[in-house]
This record gives structure tokens, sequence and C-alpha cells, in this order.
């Protein structure tokens, strides 16, 4: 084992036991993740099974959300495995516009205003080969144009009628390709995920789980629910972790694919499981989860988990629910099969927080005395619009950022001879200062530098 390998398994030991000379600390985590993917699991069950009519009243909503949340996670990477198994081409503009009745800063955005981006890139996958015409623009004018390109033997870059040559930035281009894309392998997670949930599912023994009607009041009715329980004392605890871990064990393809992914050996990852074991040791400790379904529509009508701390996801009216910790709000939720929506208010320092998936649709807002942000993301087909919209009244600073995307179709991936190139770090002074002087040639450069200039009071 080398240095490398022994830093990379110290790193996921330290992972698993928050502290090693510690068990009581090491267990905190534990639990805390226990409790963070049951939470997750709710949602997912809120959102995605409690809204199809038949399956809350017949099958274990648990073992269900589990499913649905494997489901979730292998489809998303399928829709991902269609652009990187394939040709794919994108073209983006970038646009801003600021505004402020400050003298200094409206000159500084008046430059910023007046600056375009355009990017058109093709993505070949297979053969780890990108390559991106870009263009900027002053006052719709053209001030540098050229060419990004990477594949297996670096990344390199043309500046059009700057420079003559591709210039070299690095040498490893499939390193650069996997940070622009992705570092692992898309089989390895959709395979890890499949497996860890049939491993997670038969952990949570069905004596774990009982299901009851019951009675109770939604919305100032009467209402009869099925009530689904889920109880977790210390020992249930300890051998739902140890049957997690055994299962994983147990599982050699699921093993390999783990320690691939984790960039460790087998061996090793089997050694830092069994630690987990043996350093484990988990506090006293009852937890609670009851979901409340209704009998009669299946709509989901609350939630409540019993631990430290009772939280309740409490109906207020169809489809909006509030989160509460004991008598203190923590958000409001709009939990619907179209949409999910989440405001966090603090009513002590006046702001707010909201977070909204609406089918393809994200945006994110936050307000407080003095400002104001929204991020909004919207899809349409191929052609996704992201603004960022900003009003801070303390700085005096108004105005949008917005970013335009469109998938094409590609048929042939457009490939660049670069053998001709010169290093970056080979460029000398009198490379430089040619292309400093082509950059002088430019009127559309001299425009905009005169303009910083005058701002600066800079003399040329």
């Amino acid at each position: 084992m080398n240095n490398g390998d022994d830093m990379k398994t110290e790193e996921f030991a330290n992972i698993l036991n928050e502290d090693n000379s510690s068990k009581q600390k090491g267990s905190k985590p534990i639990l805390l993740l226990v409790i963070g993917l049951l939470l997750v699991a709710l949602i997912v069950v809120g959102v995605k099974t409690f809204l199809r009519k038949e399956e809350a009243k017949t099958e274990n909503v648990y073992y269900t959300a589990i499913d649905n949340l494997a489901d979730n996670i292998v489809k998303g990477i399928d829709k991902a495995d269609k652009i990187y198994n394939s040709l794919y081409g994108l073209e983006a503009t970038a646009k801003v516009n600021l505004s402020s009745s400050n003298a200094e800063y409206k000159d500084i955005f008046d430059i910023i205003n007046s600056l375009d981006i355009k990017f058109d890139t093709q993505s070949d996958y297979k053969n780890k080969k990108i390559s991106t015409d870009y263009e900027f623009l002053y006052n719709s004018k053209q001030l540098v144009k050229g060419n990004l390109y990477v594949n297996k033997d670096g990344a390199f870059i043309t500046l059009g009628d700057l420079y003559d040559k591709n210039i070299k930035l690095v040498d490893n281009g499939n390193e650069v390709f996997s940070k622009i894309w992705q570092s692992t392998n898309n089989e390895n997670i959709k395979k890890a995920t499949q497996e860890i949930a049939k491993i997670l599912k038969k952990s949570l023994k069905e004596e774990y789980f009982s299901r009851e009607e019951e009675e109770i009041d939604v919305l100032g009715k009467k209402t009869t629910v099925y009530k689904h329980t889920l109880k977790l004392d210390k020992e249930r605890l300890t051998t739902l972790i140890n049957d997690i871990v055994e299962g994983i064990k147990n599982d050699q393809e699921l093993l390999d694919t783990l320690a691939t992914m984790l960039d460790i050996k087998t061996s090793e990852l089997t050694a830092n499981l069994d630690q987990l074991k043996e350093q484990m040791e988990i506090d006293d400790v009852n937890i609670e989860i009851n979901t409340y379904v209704n009998k009669k529509n299946t709509d989901l009508e609350k939630v409540e988990i019993n631990a430290s701390d009772t939280i309740v996801l409490n109906k207020v009216a169809k489809d909006k629910f509030e989160l509460l910790m004991g008598n203190e709000k923590l958000a409001d939720l709009t939990l619907s099969d179209k949409e999910t929506t989440i405001t966090v208010k603090d009513d002590e320092a006046k702001s707010e927080i909201t977070i909204s998936i609406k089918d393809d649709d994200m945006s994110f807002k936050t307000v407080s005395e003095t400002s104001e942000m929204n991020v909004n993301l919207t899809t349409n087909n191929k052609e996704s619009n992201l603004t960022i919209s900003i009003d801070d009244k303390e700085s005096d600073i108004k105005g949008t950022i917005e970013i335009t995307t469109k998938e094409k179709t590609i048929k042939e991936f457009t490939d660049r001879n670069v053998k001709d190139y010169v290093d970056i770090a080979g460029i000398d002074e009198y490379e430089s200062e040619k292309i400093m002087n082509n950059l002088y040639q430019n009127s559309t450069f001299m425009e905009l530098a005169g303009k910083i200039m005058s701002i600066t009071g800079t003399e040329s």
C-alpha cells in the first residue's frame, strides 16, 4: 500500500468515525445520518407515493419510499447518460444588466452591461473531446473570438486574430474532461444505489413497522387515516447498521463497485466497515416515525418524528404543510405531484428563504430588510434560461444576470488539428508583444480600454 492509499483509507475511516478516540461522539453522526435518510425518504413518500391512490393502503410506505428514492436517482442518471453517451451540442449566451444611482458604480456597470458573451460547444463524451467556440463582444462589436479544445493530449485555446497558433494550457486532457463532466462512472452509481436500497429494505425488518387505522383532526375535521409507524431503539438501530454493513460486505460486486467509486482497495473498504462495527456504540435512543395517510383518498395528512425532540409535518391546507419542532415553526412547505416548495422565515432577522421546484423549473429567493435576490431556472424543451435578479438597497445595486442555453443536435463532431501549438509556459516576450500589438489594432478593444482609463483616470 502506498502513501496515497494510506491517506485515502485514513480519510474514509475518519468519515465513518468522527472521533476514533471517543465512541460516544462517533455514534452521533451515524444516528443523524440514519434520521436524515429517513427524512429524505419521507419527503419522497409524501410527494411521490401518497399521490398514487391504492399504494398507501396496502404497502409498507417506508419500503416504497426507499424504492422511489433509488428509482429517481437511477432515472436521473439515465437521463444524463443520453447526453454522456452521444454527441452533444450546446449554445449559450450571457448578459448582465446592473444599475445604481451611485456615480462610481454607474460607470463600471455601463462597461459590464455593454459586454456580451457567447459560447457554442460540441462534446464527444465517448472519445473524450470538447470543442467550444467563444466570442466576447463590447457594444455588440467583436472584442475577441476563438476556440477552447480538449482531447486526450491536453487543453488548447486559440485567440482568433490576436495569435496564429494554438496555445496549450495543460497536458492531461482526460483529467480536464472528467472535471468538466464527471469523475465517477454512472453505471457504478446506479449499481450501488440499487443494491444499497435492497440491503436497506432487507435490514429494516418487518417487526420494526406497524399500521393501524386512527381518527385524527385534519383542518378542523375528524378524518380516518392509516397510521404507518416505524420504531427504532438502541438495539434495533445497532442491528440495522450491523445488517447494512454485513449486507455490503457479503455482496462482492457491490464491495468492488464502492471501492472503485471511493478510489480505494476492496480489502481496505472491508477493513473500514469492520472498524465501523467494532467502534460503534449508540446512546440510548428511541425514534418513532408516524406517517398519517387519508384512508379515503390516500393524501398525506401528517408526519411525526419523535426522538430527542418532536418534529411534525402538519397539513394546513390542500398540499400545504408547516414543519414544526416543538412549538417553533421551522418552515412552510408545498408538496404535490407538480410542486415542491420550502419557505423558511426568521422573524427576528426579518428574513425569508424560499426554494421551489415546479416540473422542470427551479427557483430560489432570499429576502431581508435591505436586499432581495431571486434565482430562476426555467426549462422549455431543449432551451433553458437562468435569471439572477438583485436588489440591494444598502449597496444601491439593482439588476439582472441572464444566461440562456439551447441544446442542439450534433451529427458529427467537428475535430481540430492542434499539432502545431506553443506551450503557454513557452510564450516568450516576443510572442507576448505580438499578441499585444494585435490587440492594439483592435478598435473595439481600444474603445473599451479608453472607457476604462477614463473611469480610473489612467493615461494611455
